[in-house]
């Protein structure tokens, strides 16, 4: 039998897997466009999810300044902690409860992109709807 459990008589096709990711843009420069993709996204709004180490660095105040020029509001929230916990979350959730934006920018390390992907969660959404609910 072989890794995929088809008994080795699988036709080729069958053990072709076919993954399509959205659009990648890395590279020196590639933030100078992040403010013309959230545009062409049709975003108007964003919320900056950042770390307080980036955030001392102006980074963080380099990348909104790219977002605004196309026109595009930024709130940044940049108290992301490391290894995120679903108690900070809730308290970053609670303190942004009334920001109103449609999209989200996690700038620095997977704690920050944690933090930004829990904010945009429909949890979160809930959260803000009910208050008192749990994580």
């Amino acid at each position: 039998m072989d890794s995929f459990g088809w008994g080795g008589n699988a036709p080729e096709q069958e053990r072709i897997i076919r993954w399509q990711a959205p659009p990648l843009k890395f590279g020196v420069g590639a933030t100078r466009e992040i403010g013309h993709e959230l545009r062409k996204a049709g975003i108007r709004s964003v919320l900056l999810v950042t770390d307080p180490v980036l955030a001392g660095l102006g980074l963080p105040a380099r990348v909104a300044k790219q977002i605004e020029q196309e026109g595009i509001s930024v709130a940044l929230f940049d108290r992301a902690r490391v290894e995120p916990t679903d108690e900070s979350c809730a308290e970053a959730a609670r303190e942004l409860e009334s920001l109103q934006v449609d999209g989200y920018v996690g700038l620095g390390g997977g704690s920050s992109m944690d933090t930004a992907k829990m904010l945009s969660t429909p949890v979160a959404l809930r959260y803000r709807r009910w208050s008192g609910a749990v994580f």
